[in-house]
């Protein structure tokens, strides 16, 4: 007999959830499952059901949260969070100077352009000769797309 009054319940995502029968909390039934865990005894989950989920039309970032979220059976809550962190460490990574690889579709990373020397030039408008002034070197983001995306992309079906 179980020390908390807790139903466990597979859900058909394949997710454990709990019922409450009182008024014992979220913590409660994670203790309870450590419990189990520890004793060394399985809980049984339902076969994980894949659900048709459509892509969405327009790639917004509420249509991605809402895409993943269905896809995985998670909160949008959640799924946003875990965007909003891959997209801070991703930024942190650059700004430190590192390529960082995005999965198969390429690398991000700071390319430092030159300098450039003060030039001669033309003013376009009324063909006068001018100084062009120096510009100081910078720092600028690049993004490098995979082989295998850049030729992924060359068969895909995409309109111009």
């Amino acid at each position: 007999m179980s020390r908390y009054p807790v139903t466990f319940v597979a859900s058909a995502a394949g997710y454990l959830q709990y019922r409450r029968r009182d008024i014992f909390s979220e913590r409660a039934a994670v203790c309870r499952i450590r419990e189990l865990e520890w004793e060394g005894k399985t809980v049984a989950k339902a076969p994980a059901k894949k659900a048709a989920t459509k892509v969405p039309d327009k790639l917004t970032s509420a249509s991605l949260i809402g895409y993943l979220a269905e896809k995985n059976g998670l909160v949008r809550k959640d799924v946003k969070q875990v965007l909003e962190d891959l997209f801070e460490i991703v930024g942190a990574g650059v700004m430190r100077g590192e390529r960082v690889a995005l999965g198969k579709i390429g690398k991000m990373f700071i390319r430092l352009r030159p300098a450039r020397g003060a030039h001669p030039g033309r003013n376009p408008l009324t063909g006068q000769m001018i100084m062009i002034p120096a510009k100081p070197a910078t720092k600028v983001p690049r993004f490098t797309f995979s082989k295998t995306f850049k030729e992924a992309a060359t068969k895909s079906k995409a309109k111009k």
